[in-house]
C-alpha cells in the first residue's frame, strides 16, 4: 500500500520492521483505555503527555542546528515535509575510524553525526549478522543478473567492520536512542519502529521479558511523533494513522485514524488515496465522520500552516 512506502520508503528500515509490529498492533485489552486521546482542548487528536515542538530544521539537542541533512528535505507544502535519503548508510572505508571522526560532534549534542554512527553501526552490524553468500546464491538460481564482484566487494565491506565489530564501547552503545534524544528527525522515526535497537534488547525474548522498557518505548515513540507531526513531517503524520488505525495495545481509534488518512490526502492523494479513505469512513458513523472532520481540519493548521495562514 502506498501507506507503508510512506515510511519505510523514506527511512529505509525493513528490517526492523517485524520486530515492532507485535507491539504496534496490539489489540486492546479489556479495561484498556486509549494511548492518545481524541480530543485536546482544540478538540483535536493528540498526545495525553504534552510535547515540545519541533520546527523541521531545529534540533532539540543543538538549538538552532538543523534535525536533519537539507538535501533529505522533499517540501509537500509551505510547512509539510517529507525526508527522503538516497546515499548510502556508510561511504567506503573504516567503519571504526568514520565513527570515531564523528564522535566529537555526537558529544557535543549534534543528532546528525549521533544518527551517523547509529546508520554506520547498523550497516556493520547487518553485514556480519546476514547471510549474503546464501542470498547471492539464491538470486543466481532464480536466474536474475548478479554482480560477478558481489563477494569480492562484500569481503572488503565486512573487513572494513572488523575493528568496529571488536570495539564493544562503539558497536553496543545506545546511538539510536541517543540521535532521537538529540533531535534527529530520522532517528526519531526510526525508533518508533525498531523497537529491539531502540531499547537496546539482543533477541525478541529479551525484548518480551523488558516490559518496562517497552511501555517507555511506546510512550517515547508517541512524543516523537506528535511533536514532528505538528511540525510538518509526513512520515511521522503516517505513523500517527497507523497507530490510531491498528491499536497500541490499547483501544482503537478509527476516528482518529480516519482524521489523519484526511490530512495525509488532503497534502497529496499518493499519500492517502480515496480508496483508503472509502475504507476508514465504512466504520464510521455520521456524528463520527463530522467530528473526524473537525479533528482533522485541526491536525491539518498545527502541521501544515504557517503562523501567518500560508500551506
Amino acid at each position: 500500500m502506498k501507506r507503508t512506502a510512506v515510511i519505510a520508503g523514506c527511512i529505509l528500515v525493513v528490517v526492523a520492521v517485524g520486530a515492532a509490529i507485535g507491539f504496534w498492533r496490539g489489540d486492546a485489552q479489556p479495561g484498556t483505555v486509549p494511548a492518545v486521546e481524541a480530543d485536546r482542548a482544540d478538540g483535536a487528536a493528540g498526545s495525553a503527555t504534552p510535547v515540545a515542538r519541533l520546527t523541521p530544521r531545529q534540533s532539540s539537542g543543538r538549538p538552532g542546528s538543523p534535525a536533519y541533512d537539507p538535501a533529505m528535505l522533499q517540501q509537500v507544502g509551505a510547512k509539510a515535509y517529507s525526508i527522503h535519503r538516497t546515499k548510502a548508510w556508510r561511504a567506503a572505508g573504516d567503519a571504526k575510524q568514520q565513527v570515531l571522526a564523528l564522535k566529537p560532534r555526537s558529544d557535543a549534542g549534534d543528532g546528525l553525526a549521533t544518527y551517523e554512527i547509529e546508520l554506520a553501526v547498523r550497516d556493520c552490524r547487518n553485514l556480519i549478522s546476514g547471510e549474503p553468500e546464501a542470498s547471492w546464491q539464491a538470486m543466481r538460481r532464480a536466474g536474475m543478473r548478479t554482480d560477478p564482484d558481489f563477494l569480492s566487494k562484500l569481503e572488503v565491506r565486512l573487513g572494513e567492520c572488523v575493528a568496529l565489530s571488536q570495539d564493544p564501547t562503539l558497536y553496543e552503545a545506545p546511538w539510536l536512542a541517543r540521535a532521537a534524544e538529540q533531535g534527529s528527525v530520522e532517528a526519531q522515526l526510526l525508533y518508533a519502529i525498531d523497537v529491539r535497537t531502540a531499547v537496546g534488547a539482543s533477541s525478541a525474548s529479551e525484548l518480551a521479558a523488558r516490559e518496562g522498557d517497552v511501555l517507555a518505548w511506546r510512550e517515547t515513540s508517541l512524543r516523537y511523533l506528535h511533536a514532528l507531526a505538528d511540525g510538518g513531517n509526513v512520515e511521522a503524520l503516517s505513523g500517527l494513522q497507523s497507530v490510531h488505525e491498528n491499536g497500541y495495545r490499547t483501544a482503537k481509534d478509527p476516528v482518529a485514524a480516519y482524521a489523519y488518512g484526511q490530512v495525509l490526502q488532503r497534502l497529496s492523494p499518493s499519500f492517502w488515496s480515496d480508496a483508503l479513505l472509502a475504507q476508514s469512513r465504512q466504520v464510521l458513523s455520521p456524528s463520527q465522520q463530522r467530528r473526524a472532520a473537525e479533528q482533522a481540519e485541526a491536525i491539518y493548521r498545527r502541521c501544515c500552516v504557517l503562523p501567518g495562514g500560508g500551506d
